[in-house]
């Protein structure tokens, strides 16, 4: 019983990975922030951060076409975005891959938190229903190979959301150059 408690506490534990969900946000410098945690987002700004399901969306100035999203700061005024140079093709499209790489781990990621959710579901209801001895055995050995899959899930979630903030520091780093470059003034 405690067993399938701890099962049912890690599985909703989990699920705040599941959501796909991430904030942005301007800090006291000026430099846009993109965080899949609410909890890092200033207090003073949780009410008006901005929440995306996609990087695609985050991308999106107002005015702009989605499909040709570029990363800016929520500083920059729409004329400077028109007359803004490209990143590097190679960084940009570098970028891009990884960008669509991680969207695929994450729907496959979502889609196996989905299939744990059922299997918990159904090894709840059986749990109702073992009353010998070799039931609650057969039961028991399911749910330890349960948890065993929930445990190498975690351990997916973890890497992905490691290779999410390693993509986001990128992302930043390249937009931060972007940002300097801009600024240098003309020789």
């Amino acid at each position: 019983m405690i067993r399938l408690l701890l099962v049912v506490a890690l599985v909703f534990g989990s699920a705040g990975f599941a959501r796909g969900e991430f904030y942005k946000y301007v800090d006291e410098n000026g430099n846009t922030i993109y965080t899949d945690d609410l909890s890092r987002v200033p207090p003073e700004q949780r009410s008006t951060a901005k929440v995306y399901s996609t990087a695609k969306e985050a991308d999106t100035q107002p005015g702009q076409n989605p499909d040709r999203a570029t990363p800016q700061t929520e500083a920059a005024k729409p004329a400077q975005v028109e007359n803004e140079s490209p990143a590097p093709q190679t960084g940009g499209q570098k970028l891009q891959a990884e960008r669509q790489q991680l969207a695929e781990r994450e729907k496959k990621l979502k889609e196996e938190y989905a299939a744990l959710e059922e299997e918990r579901k159904q090894l709840m209801q059986q749990r109702l229903k073992a009353k010998t001895k070799p039931q609650i055995q057969e039961l028991n050995a399911r749910i330890d190979a349960y948890n065993a899959r929930l445990k190498e899930y975690e351990a997916r979630q973890k890497t992905f959301s490691e290779d999410v903030k390693t993509f986001n520091a990128k992302l930043k780093a390249m937009i931060e150059a972007q940002r300097k470059a801009k600024q240098k003034p003309k020789q």
